[in-house]
């Protein structure tokens, strides 16, 4: 079967925006309440840009993962969070599932599990990312989709962020083993859980790709990097700078940078 008949799949992890459960590494500076509407404008930034892969490709499928089956009542409702069924933005929703699993390793293991192993033709590649880094831009999941499509490409992708981790990672085929027993998703989230991640491709015997580094956002020197971007480039994560550029006007103050 050839690349241009074979479907692709984009999965979006989301946590659902409530006060509390979101974005708690950036409380203090930010308010319970603000770490989620800033957790929902990430959702909307993230979610815009996969929109926008799907309109230019009809090959590729949007998904997003919720942490919760809870739907609501959501607390909060800015122009750009609407509570749609399963989805974002206002718009037709795309497919909504909630993630299974106990730790993240295992979420995602079993994300990348039914999606191979549905029903129909399996798609060529599936790209799974967070929805922690809004300036995620299009053509780095594109290219991990091309990659992972590619005859000659890698069998698993990792698009790393700053601090060790990964904002996404994509499969060309099921590999349940490799997400086991990796502390994905804890508070030491992040420190070499890439290399960990390599070396056990290296273990399984599978070949690796990393894409370009981009930034993600979990503490308050993270968001003090983003503001200062979106304050020269709002249109990296539109959503998110129009509410960093409203917190400004209200007089909000930025975090202070702090030991990342």
């Amino acid at each position: 079967m050839s690349v241009a008949e074979t479907s692709r799949l984009l999965i979006l992890f989301a946590r659902r925006p409530f006060p509390g459960r979101v974005k708690t590494r950036l409380c203090p500076p930010l308010r319970p309440e603000e770490a989620a509407a800033l957790q929902a404008a990430f959702v909307a930034d993230c979610f815009a840009v996969a929109r926008s892969m799907a309109e230019a490709d009809p090959r590729l499928r949007i998904e997003i993962h919720w942490d919760s089956p809870e739907s609501g009542p959501v607390p909060f409702e800015p122009p750009w969070y609407v509570r749609n069924g399963d989805g974002v933005c206002g718009i037709d929703p795309p497919a909504g599932r909630v993630q299974e699993g106990e730790g993240l390793g295992s979420r995602i293991a079993h994300a990348f599990g039914r999606a191979f192993e549905g029903s129909g033709t399996p798609p060529g590649a599936v790209l799974l990312r967070n929805t922690d880094s809004p300036e995620l831009p299009a053509s780095l999941l594109e290219l991990g989709l091309e990659l992972l499509e590619s005859p000659t490409g890698p069998d698993v992708v990792f698009g790393p962020d700053p601090g060790g981790g990964y904002t996404c990672v994509g499969l060309r085929r099921d590999r349940p083993g490799l997400f086991l027993d990796l502390p994905l998703g804890g508070h030491a989230e992040g420190s070499g859980i890439l290399a960990r991640s390599l070396e056990r491709c290296t273990e399984l015997g599978l070949v690796a790709g990393v894409l370009p580094e981009a930034p993600d956002c979990d503490l308050p020197a993270d968001l003090h990097a983003l503001e200062q971007r979106l304050r020269k480039d709002p249109g990296r994560a539109p959503k998110t700078a129009a509410l960093l550029a409203r917190w400004r006007e209200e007089g909000w103050e930025r975090p202070d940078p702090g030991p990342s």
